[in-house]
Order: structure tokens, then sequence, then C-alpha cells
């Protein structure tokens, strides 16, 4: 039997299992070891997550023993599926081992990523070390439940958890409205080889590891799981031994603020929920899930105490702490700790407001201003004065000099004409360069001098950059596409840094895409009070001019200010919060997200989903919008304050909404930036 005939028996198997709904363990992958006389090369692909975007990391460790070599190593698809391509170039030294991380974008309908991983030394194949490599199974035809990743050596019983989930979800709708099979979203890995990048753990919604793990594992990792949990994720630290605020080791290696910010398990949020069985699931009407007459579980083993376990926020997610160790617990066990959170910050979803696996309903809503529409009013003066002067002006001129016979000249090169008249047109009307419009927000912690920045951009290119688009390699971007469009794909090259260098932006074809990156941030706005408690003293040590600013003080006592270059000092005047409240909202109000005049026309989104077999699976009711994502939500908070108090209650803070970029990553380094929105939220 060939290997096409191989795939093609293993693809025939996998969506036998689609079709008859049998419950997968999507967190999977490739795990082997291969060597040459010189080479030792060690894969692992198992992770978790990237059902509705991310990336997904091949972990890769090197070893060398002969002499000096640069490798080339690529991960493309095997033909059956499409997904981005992505490839590295590594330069590795004698007797050196070296681990590195090749991260999948985890973008496009297609449910299955499989693939080759081949390895080249001057341009020729190392057949030994090349091998057909899987990424977690990714259909998206299950319940929509968060992922979890767990770093253990020991084995661990994750069913309590996932019931939990799949009922929670089932109980939000987030299924197919014919019914879907249950999601088994997860993974169980050593404490090795772990990814020291952000991007990498991008798809996850939940990792857990022990203290003693975390204390254990590199110090790389352990930077990059924190930047991961200020961008949104959830990280569970479990038998800590003791309660969360008595364990100093977890304020250092978690790089937290404070002890006092920890809060303690909400008791009244331990209710005892409804468990949805895997034959519900399948055959249960979305409608019908409010109604199931399931009964009511009251089964607990975690001990009833607000001790149980504690919750620190950390910027945009949390760190969850608990003495014992929660596995496996019962599923009103897990429903207490995922309802004690903010709602539905556990799925991915619902913390970016899209999916990089489906088309989004919102793309026509981010349009540039006057960049990529149809100009009506001008094709239809050109194209009537293309009708009368090829028509009659043409026909009554040539009959009159007695010189018809000069139609079959004078026709074709009016058309030539006018096809060169509109090229010359939309030539000087969209440009040959790349237009952009970027909303974003930043949030800055003076005190541990780092930022999370999210940012939405949009790009137009009249002619597509021949470099593509560059960003930093702990910078997650997540393409955002609509209907009609296919998705976006092409290479990434991890060489240096993270290079979407093929296939991602096209000439004169909207682009867009959802960016999130931690970064440490040494400027920062010198904030002190004055002898007049009227006013308060800035100094602007940031690299951005301010337009706007307002600074809550430790009393939430509120100032306002504008017009703040970069460097220099003012004193802001103490202000009501109801004005300020008013000039805030006003700010919102001329920066909406909604399509802008002379934008691309709107595109109506389809919600289905298309599996990997190129036929379209049960409609999944993913609850997407936008509006809730972190970034909007955000602004909303910040610009839109249900009233004073929420303003004033944000203690030793201030917003400054910037006349430039803040530092979000555009992709090219020139644009003709139209319609940005940038606004920074601090902590002094």
């Amino acid at each position: 039997m060939n290997s096409r005939s191989a795939r093609t028996i293993l693809y025939a198997a996998i969506l036998l299992l689609t079709a008859t709904g049998t419950s997968q363990l999507f967190a999977s992958g490739s795990d082997f070891t291969r060597s040459t006389k010189d080479l030792t090369l060690t894969v692992d692909s198992r992770w978790a997550g990237g059902r509705f975007g991310g990336y997904a990391p091949i972990r890769i460790r090197l070893g060398n023993t002969g002499k000096p070599q640069e490798l080339f190593f690529r991960f493309a698809s095997d033909g059956y599926t499409k997904f981005p391509e992505v490839q590295q170039r590594i330069t590795i030294g004698q007797n050196e081992t070296r681990q590195f991380t090749m991260a999948v974008p985890l973008v496009g309908e297609s449910g299955y990523f499989g693939g080759k991983l081949t390895v080249f030394r001057n341009g020729r194949e190392i057949k030994n070390l090349s091998e057909a490599v899987t990424l977690a199974d990714n259909r998206t035809d299950t319940v929509n439940c968060p992922a979890l990743l767990v770093v253990s050596r020991k084995k661990v019983d994750c069913e309590p958890f996932l019931s939990a989930a799949n009922s929670l979800s089932a109980a939000k709708g987030m299924t197919s409205p014919y019914g879907s099979s249950s999601s088994e979203d997860y993974q169980v890995i050593d404490p090795i080889m772990l990814p020291q990048s952000a991007v990498d753990y991008s798809g996850l919604d939940i990792l857990a590891l022990s203290l003693e793990t975390l204390k254990k594992i590199p110090e790389g990792a352990r930077s990059a799981i924190n930047n991961w949990v200020r961008t949104g994720g959830k990280l569970l630290v479990y038998e800590t031994g003791a309660a969360a605020a008595d364990v100093p080791e977890l304020r250092g290696l978690l790089e937290l603020t404070d002890a006092e910010t920890w809060q303690h398990a909400p008791l009244f949020a331990r209710k005892p929920i409804k468990i949805v069985t895997e034959e519900e699931l399948q055959g249960m009407m979305v409608s019908e899930i409010g109604t199931t007459h399931t009964e009511l579980s009251s089964d607990y083993d975690w001990e009833n105490s607000s001790n149980t376990f504690a919750v620190h926020p950390q910027v945009l997610g949390y760190v969850i702490a608990m003495p014992d160790n929660p596995f496996p617990g019962t599923p009103q066990d897990w429903a207490w700790m995922m309802n004690s959170l903010t709602p539905d910050s556990w799925r991915w979803t619902t913390r970016q407001g899209i999916s990089t696996r489906q088309p989004d309903s919102s793309f026509a809503e981010f349009a540039i201003p006057g960049v990529g529409g149809v100009p009506k009013i001008a094709f239809i003066v050109l194209i009537s004065a293309f009708t009368i002067v090829i028509g009659p002006l043409n026909y009554f001129f040539l009959k009159r000099r007695q010189q018809l016979y000069l139609l079959v000249v004078t026709i074709p090169s009016i058309a030539f004409l006018t096809s060169c008249a509109l090229f010359a047109y939309a030539a000087v009307s969209d440009g040959f360069g790349v237009t952009s419009r970027t909303r974003s927000v930043t949030l800055l912690d003076q005190r541990t001098k780092t930022a999370v920045a999210l940012g939405r951009t949009a790009l137009y290119a009249g002619v597509a950059p021949a470099d593509g688009l560059r960003f930093d390699a702990d910078t997650a971007v997540f393409p955002i596409w609509s209907a009609g469009q296919d998705s976006p794909h092409g290479s990434v090259d991890w060489t240096n840094g993270q290079h979407f260098s093929s296939g991602w932006i096209r000439s004169r074809t909207p682009m867009q895409f959802l960016s999130t990156v931690s970064r440490t941030e040494r400027g920062r706005l010198e904030i002190t009070p004055s002898s007049d408690s009227a006013t308060i003293n800035v100094a602007n040590g940031l690299a951005w001019n301010i337009e706007t600013l307002v600074v809550v003080d430790e009393e939430g006592n509120t100032f306002l200010g504008s017009k703040l270059p970069a460097g220099d000092s003012t004193a802001l005047k103490r202000t009501e919060a109801d004005e300020v409240v008013s000039v805030l909202k006003g700010q919102y109000t001329t920066h909406p997200l909604e399509i802008q005049p002379g934008g691309a026309a709107p595109v109506t989104s389809s919600t289905s989903i298309t599996t990997y077999s190129g036929y379209p699976s049960n409609e999944l009711n993913l609850n997407l919008n936008y509006n809730d994502g972190n970034l909007e939500r955000t602004l909303t908070r910040l610009l839109k304050p249900k009233n004073a108090t929420a303003l004033t209650d944000l203690h030793r803070s201030y917003i400054a909404i910037l006349s430039e970029n803040p530092g979000v990553e555009l992709g090219v380094e020139n644009t003709d930036a139209q319609g940005d929105f940038h606004v920074i939220w601090g902590q002094y």
C-alpha cells in the first residue's frame, strides 16, 4: 500500500468518527526521535487548544555531535489540507544541543492539520530526520469548551473537568443546533521541552501545574507563561501547601504585584449545575438544553471553604492557587471554580471576540476611511462617458467624415484608453503604498515595567509589500477574514522573529488582524501631588504625545488635561468626575469601531464551519461578538464608564488618549495611518 492510499484511509477513518459523533480526544499530536550519525532530533507536537485560533507549537530538540552546521526546517501541508507553511533556519555548533519551537498559525476552516516536517542541509533533504507530523485534532464542530493543558509527570484524570466544561458550555447554547459531540480538548505532558514564547501558549485557555513543577521549569518557559497569563490566560497552580497569600514563592515566580489582591473562593458561586451527558449532547437541540430533565448533582470533593482556592487578577488573565491537588475532583467542583471568574472568560472566542477558523462578521465594520471602497459616482460618470463616446459620438463623427470603416480601429482604441484611464485612476486613488487603520489599548503597569498591548489593524496595500509582514517573535497575530474571501494562508519564517513572508497581504485586498503582546515598557508618567490640591503635576516620560489625559489619584480625585507632548510636563486641573466621564464618552463616540464613510462595502459573514473533508459540518453556535472581546471591552470600561463611581474607583491610574501609535506592531514599517485610535491605561 502506498503512502497516498494510507493517508486516504486515515482521513476516511477520521471522517467516520466525525460523522458518528464519537467523542474525540482533540489534544493529540506526534512524538518521535530520529537520528543520523551526527544529529539527534526529538519532535513533540502534542498540545491542546487551537480549535478557534492561536498557534500550535511543534517542540523540537536538536543535538549535534559533528561539525558546526546550518539546517533548514520546514513544516508544510501534505496536500490534503490547507494551512500555513512554517519554516526556520537553525545554526548549531559541535557538541551542542538546541531547543526551539516552530509555531503554526491555526487559520482557516480545515479541521485537520497534518503535514510533513522536512529537514534540509545544504539544500538537500536529510531523509532520516524528515517525518510526518500531526497537530492536535482541530475540528470545530464540538461544544465550545476551554482547552486545558496539564504539565505533570503523573497521570491526571481530567474527565470531571471536561464534564463540567461541556455542561456549562451547553447551557450557554455553544453547540451545534442539531447536536454536538462533547469536547475533550485537553492534554497532559511532561515538564520538558516547554516553549519559551507566549505565542506558543496563545491557543490555550487553561494551564495547570503544581508549585513544585513551576519552580523546576526553565526561567524562559516560566516567563512565557507569565506573559501569556497577562494577555488573558488562566494559570492554575496547585499543591501550594498553604493559602496563596501565605506562599511568598508564588509572588516571585509569577511576578505578581502584591499579596493583598488574592481573592478567596466565592462561596456564592458554589451552586450545583446540570450535568449534560454525551448522549444528550448528540441528540439534543440547542433549544432543548435548558429544559432537559438531567438531575442536579451536588457531589463535591473539594472542601466547602473560601480557602479552597484563591484567585489573583493578572492584567487580563488570572492566577488560581490551590493548597491541594484539584484532580480529579467532581464536575461540580470545577463548575464552582469556572463560575468564580469573569463570565465566559475561560473561552478563547469570548476573550478575543473572534475566531480565526471562520469568517468574521465584524470585518466590514473596521474599514479604513476612504480606502478600498467602490467609487460609485466616479464609476458612473466614467462608464457613462465611455458609453457615449464609444457609441453615438464615435459613430456620428466617422459617418460625417464618411470613414465608418475606421470603427474597427477606434472602438478598441477607445476601450484601451479607457482601461488605461481606469488603471491610472485606481493607482492614483489607492497609491502604491500601504494604508492602515489601528485601534488599540495598552495596559501599562509602571510598578512592574510591563505592558500588555491589544490592537486591531486593517491594512490595504496598493502593491503588496515584497517583504511581507514582520512581527516580534512574542507577538500573537490572529488574522481576521470575511465571508467571500479565502482564509489567509502563506509562509511564516521564525528564523529572525516572526516573518509572514508571502501570501498574507495581497495587492488591493483588505487584510485585518488582531494582535496581543506582553512586553517590557520602561516609559512612564511621573505623577506627583502639588501643594495645591486643585492640581496634580504630570511629566510625560513616555515616547508618545498625549492628546487627552485623565488621572485618578489614590483618593479617587479626577484630574483632566490635554496636549502633553513627550518629554514635557504640566499641571492637570482637578475636575468633577461627571465632567471627565462626559469628555471620555465624547472621545469614544468620535472614534467608533463601525464602518467609516468611504470604506469598503459591508460583507455578510457566514457562521458555518467546513471540515477538512470539504463538506460543511453542523453550524456551531459560537455566540461571537467582537465587542465582547478584551480589546473593545477594555475600551468600553475606560471610555464609557457606567457612572462617575466606576471611574473614581480606578485608584492610582490614568487614561491617556494618544495622537500616535504607541508601539503596536503593524507588520510593515511605513504606512499611511487613517482613523487610528490609541489608548493607554496606566497604573502608577
